[in-house]
């Protein structure tokens, strides 16, 4: 799994840290948070609350310290990729002409943690993605750009 991955990347203080974080957030998750109404969706519980948006010390924290299935999904270009990516991203170049029906074509139920650049095509991919029918979009202010800048590590395409 993509946090598993880069608990190992990010040494192993913050793996201690983050499955401390891990042990003390999944038993909350356990309690009355389970009892939803009929509006809450079937996958988001209380404790797995999807924000609009996110910084890059947010989307690595919650990396960390998640079990949750999600996508880390690129959509810069390729000239951009080649540069780095999150460990695990899928990419999907948003300057393709057949972006919005390739996003169309993803699923709707999964966790999706969005980024570019800067943030500006990401919070647009989220935009178009919650139009499509989305539930659970994250876009990581700042993009890969405040990523790198806070130290965090970027791997090759694969």
């Amino acid at each position: 799994m993509i946090h598993t991955t880069l608990r190992a990347l990010s040494g192993a203080a913050l793996l201690g840290l983050s499955l401390a974080c891990f042990t003390a957030c999944g038993q909350s998750g356990n309690s009355s948070e389970n009892t939803t109404t009929p509006e809450a969706t079937p996958t988001a519980t209380a404790a797995q609350e999807v924000p609009a948006d996110m910084t890059a010390t947010e989307v690595h924290d919650y990396v960390l310290s998640t079990e949750d299935d999600f996508v880390l999904l690129d959509v810069r270009t390729p000239a951009e990729t080649d540069q780095g990516v999150l460990l695990g991203a899928t990419i999907l170049d948003y300057s393709q002409a057949d972006f919005k029906e390739k996003l169309a074509e993803l699923d709707k139920d999964q966790r999706y943690i969005v980024y570019c650049a800067s943030g500006g095509r990401s919070g647009r991919t989220q935009q178009m993605m919650e139009e499509l029918g989305f539930r659970q979009v994250t876009n990581m202010e700042g993009g890969i750009t405040a990523w790198k800048a806070a130290g965090f590590p970027t791997v090759s395409p694969d």
